[in-house]
């Protein structure tokens, strides 16, 4: 009985230092940890005193000691219990704000904190199957290039600011998007689409063909004016892209001033 009241009194104080140290309610839980430490010792003191084996001042003397002992033990291992907590609690926490503060982007690359880095794997994969799709059935290429636009102007909402940005898969095959979207959109008889995306095109990469692109754009739109501004403007250039874009305006039949 003994070993069994030593073993209430222990596990009452550990059990409820643990409770304590948890932060969990202890209204329910100290009332009951406080009857196990009696229970226990009572436990003790009656097998120390049956039979008349020992006189009960020194049980109770002995009990006493024994009773400090544990309860020392007991204070020592809510001491180490507390600062296990609070080293586990530190690292969690620590966790959570490295968890909140990395997100992977629509393009696929991952972003933490103020940095992004990786491969832009999402998007890589659709624009290489736009350029599959556009081969082989350009007549249906509008509904992924929309998605791969809108995969990049997402990814770029998101990062604009950000100090660090690696892994963008960098701003020819961004044009060539925006000219393909647009190409695909015009197919279609989306026009408004398709300026917003020869505007995009040009931005980041004026080649002859997309600023033809976009003269086509306009007109469709009833912009003639900013059309032929365009037109002047690559005309007046001069060179082999001046004599291309000319072509493109033969090839389409598309009016512009010759010259004299």
């Amino acid at each position: 009985m003994q070993f069994v009241g030593l073993l209430l009194i222990v596990n009452s104080l550990v059990g409820g230092a643990w409770w304590i140290a948890s932060g969990r309610p202890q209204l329910a839980v100290v009332p009951l940890c406080v009857a196990a430490l009696m229970a226990g010792v009572f436990l003790m003191r009656q097998d120390r005193v049956k039979d008349g084996a020992v006189p009960s001042g020194l049980a109770d003397a002995s009990m006493l000691k024994e009773l400090v002992e544990e309860t020392a033990k007991a204070k020592t291992l809510l001491a180490d219990l507390q600062d296990q907590t609070a080293v586990a609690d530190w690292h969690l926490k620590q966790l959570d704000e490295h968890l909140q503060g990395m997100q992977i982007l629509p393009d696929g690359r991952m972003k933490i904190g103020d940095s992004v880095t990786g491969p832009a794997t999402v998007l890589l994969a659709k624009l290489e199957a736009l350029q599959k799709v556009v081969a082989e059935r350009p007549a249906d290429a509008y509904p992924l290039a929309r998605e791969c636009v809108d995969i990049f102007e997402t990814t770029s909402e998101r990062t604009k600011g950000l100090p660090l940005i690696t892994g963008d898969v960098g701003p020819e095959a961004i044009a060539w998007l925006y000219a393909t979207a647009a190409t695909s959109a015009q197919r279609v008889g989306e026009h408004e689409q398709t300026l917003a995306w020869a505007r995009a095109a040009v931005n980041e990469r004026p080649t002859t063909e997309r600023q033809f692109l976009l003269v086509t754009a306009l007109i469709n739109q009833d912009l003639q004016p900013e059309a032929d501004a365009l037109i002047q403007q690559q005309l007046k250039a001069g060179g082999p892209e001046a004599a291309k874009f000319r072509q493109l305006l033969d090839q389409y039949k598309i009016a512009y001033p010759r010259a004299d």
